[in-house]
């Protein structure tokens, strides 16, 4: 895993990447497999960063949990991880199982 860099030291093109992929996602071509995985493990790294940090870029470190990184051979996607309503309900519901039935709105 890369090292964490200072948030200072980051080039700007990771905010912005990070802030167009939370909105769609983005395939970066890499020039083979092993060189994207380790973009990705730099990218997370910088959310780590982001996370510590998230007091000079709140809204950017809190929408940043909702990325994920795939990879597809040389290609690595970043975008918004989909979210549907019923697998957040089963969620919720494995999260909060009890005995009762009764639930308060």
């Amino acid at each position: 895993m890369p090292r964490a860099k200072q948030y200072e030291n980051y080039p700007q093109g990771f905010f912005e990447l990070f802030r167009r992929a939370i909105k769609k996602p983005i395939t970066i071509t890499c020039e083979s497999e092993a060189a994207a995985k380790n973009m990705r493990g730099e990218l997370y790294v910088f959310r780590s960063v982001l996370y510590k940090n998230a007091g000079k870029a709140p809204l950017l470190a809190a929408n940043a949990t909702n990325l994920q990184f795939s990879i597809d051979d040389n290609r690595l996607t970043i975008g918004p991880k989909k979210i549907t309503r019923d697998s957040v309900i089963e969620q919720a519901l494995k999260e909060n199982d009890h005995d009762s039935t009764e639930t308060s709105y």
